[in-house]
């Protein structure tokens, strides 16, 4: 029973927010071409005395193909931004 619920609770914190930007295609972006991408959100935040307030939020994010199996790519969002690079091994 308590390793059941220690499962839980680590599970539990181990999980963060799912972002659509986060989430790519499986292929790099061919050499040269660019990809631009926008994750239309909503942020909502519950308290234990009001209402929840909830409010538009959004990412905004590009690729560049730097060859046919590498890519750069960055994105900036409400929560920060990130820069990335990604290589694909198999075509």
């Amino acid at each position: 029973m308590i390793a059941r619920a220690l499962g839980a609770a680590l599970l539990l914190g181990c999980a963060g927010c799912m972002s659509f930007t986060t989430l790519g295609r499986a292929r790099t972006v061919e050499r040269k071409r660019v990809e631009l991408f926008a994750a239309p959100e909503l942020r909502a935040t519950a308290t234990l005395d009001g209402d929840p307030t909830v409010r538009p939020a959004g990412e905004l994010g590009v690729r560049y193909g730097v060859t046919d199996r590498v890519d750069v790519g960055a994105r900036v969002g409400e929560s920060g931004g990130s820069v990335t690079t990604r290589v694909q091994l198999v075509r």
